[in-house]
């Protein structure tokens, strides 16, 4: 045991000596990113075209109930263990939690979608969909260490693999003759051998993969990273919002229709997850000099997604209707409008992610949870107003709602210092981390 202990703290010290610059650790993020994204995006056309709009809005229902189940759960350890510096907790810890709260997810995933009266075929899309998101969640704490030492080679391999192996599993469910729901299931549990196999010797590398059950220290450990994980759950829950509400006023058709003006924001969550990939760690070494000197750096990252988010407003603005009639079919076409106000959500949203990112890189967890909380109110309360009206274009305006709302809470929460500032007080222990 101690021989394997120092060997991958060896891995792990050698690691750091080979630690990617910047422009490497962006280029491995955004190849497997564009990859996955890229993979995942033509999944979900495929299953609108194997199974029309119905069956789109089933895979969409999906990702907007299964999604929030996981992120209530993982309590967002990877980017926890990521800017830890506390130096109370290793990789064990992390990992013997993240198999615990997974155990909790399919309880409480499990639960939810039987409580909600889906038809058998809907119900069956979502569980497929529950167990894609497990497979991500158990991968996502296993490729951390290797994030953490900046080594993200095989943290981009892993993402570019998933959305692959969702798309093939599929595909080859179709060629087989299997229903494009069994096709789902296929693709799903192929993710889940990647998790299991690549990502787990992703661990070994950097860190020693074997989890840690312990009562005790999971408990404090909880207590630490809840606010940063219930604030990530919550902020799942509050963009699934519309998808919910659009099912119950209306039908599972409309929330296809979303789903495909939807898709377009996949390309800016793609791009906002490769640049705080990258850069979370230089943002928490930055902010640990206690001389703001993170907030340069955050303004070119910023203006960096701005730049990008108005190219994709151009490009929807002249091409969405060509996009929709032919990636989709012209039952479609009527969304262009949708899909414009779409684009513009995710440039207010990039902006506001890479601020809610830098939040993290700071371990402010607790600010990250009130404005998410009071989000969810506000999204709710917008949500019932809107959509009954105006249908898919209401939902998108409540996503539009909450990236307007999120930028200006968390670019005034940085323009004000932060407790500690100034004072060298950015590494604090565990146990008063959050008094």
């Amino acid at each position: 045991m101690e021989a394997r202990a120092t060997s991958a703290a060896a891995a792990a010290s050698s690691g750091h000596s080979r630690a990617q610059s910047l422009r490497q650790r962006l280029g491995s993020t955004a190849a497997g990113e564009i990859g996955g994204a890229a993979c995942l995006w033509i999944a979900q056309v495929l299953v609108a075209r194997l199974g029309g709009v119905s069956m789109l809005g089933a895979f969409g229902l999906g990702f907007a109930i299964a999604t929030p189940v996981i992120l209530f759960t993982n309590l967002h350890l990877r980017p926890v263990y990521v800017v830890d510096e506390t130096g109370d907790w290793k990789f064990a810890d992390y990992l013997g939690l993240r198999l615990t709260s997974l155990v909790v997810a399919v309880v409480a995933g499990v639960f939810t979608i039987s409580a909600m009266g889906f038809t058998p075929e809907i119900a069956s899309v979502v569980f497929a969909v529950l167990l894609y998101r497990l497979a991500e969640g158990l991968g996502d704490i296993l490729i951390a260490p290797a994030q953490r030492v900046n080594r993200l080679r095989r943290y981009g391999i892993s993402r570019g693999l998933r959305g692959a192996l969702l798309l093939v599993g599929i595909v080859i469910g179709h060629g087989v003759g299997l229903s494009v729901v069994w096709s789902i299931w296929l693709g799903c549990s192929l993710t889940l051998v990647l998790s299991v196999v690549y990502d787990r010797e992703t661990a070994r590398r950097f860190a020693t993969a074997r989890p840690r059950i312990s009562w005790s220290r999971m408990v404090r450990l909880v207590r630490w990273t809840a606010p940063a994980g219930v604030a990530a759950g919550i902020l799942s829950l509050t963009l699934g919002v519309p998808a919910y509400v659009l099912e119950a006023v209306r039908e599972v058709r409309e929330v296809g229709f979303l789903t495909a003006a939807l898709s377009i924001a996949a390309i800016g969550s793609m791009l906002n997850v490769i640049v705080g990939g990258a850069t979370i760690r230089t943002l928490a070494s930055l902010y640990g000099r206690g001389d703001r000197s993170h907030l340069p750096f955050l303004a070119r990252l910023s203006g960096g997604i701005a730049l990008l988010h108005g190219g994709l407003i151009v490009a929807v603005v002249f091409a969405g209707d060509l996009y929709l009639s032919k990636v989709y079919s012209p039952d479609y076409v009527h969304l262009h409008g949708a899909l414009i106000w779409v684009a513009v959500a995710g440039l207010v949203a990039g902006v506001g992610n890479i601020m809610s990112q830098t939040i993290m890189a700071m371990r402010r967890f607790r600010t990250q949870l009130a404005v998410n909380t009071l989000g969810v109110l506000c999204v709710g309360a917008g949500a019932f107003v809107l959509i009954p009206a105006h249908g898919v274009l209401g939902a998108v305006f409540v996503h539009l709602g909450v990236g307007i709302y999120r930028l200006v809470v968390f670019f005034l929460v940085l323009a004000l210092p932060s407790p500690g500032e100034g004072t060298g007080s950015h590494h604090p222990s565990a146990s008063n981390i959050q008094k």
